[in-house]
């Protein structure tokens, strides 16, 4: 994550799109934060190979 001017980006994985939006949620209420741009994305599943 960095920040300039009130302005973040996020980026990153997370294990599905609600935790991509509560990233997004709790990066916009830190006192500053004007705009955030989440580029985090949902990651894909691990399949298992026997």
């Amino acid at each position: 994550m960095s920040a300039h001017l009130g302005a973040v980006d996020i980026t990153g994985l997370a294990p599905d799109r609600a935790a991509v939006g509560r990233i997004e949620s709790v990066a916009s209420q830190v006192p500053g934060v004007q705009v955030v741009h989440n580029m985090v994305a949902v990651r894909r599943p691990t399949v298992a190979t026997a």
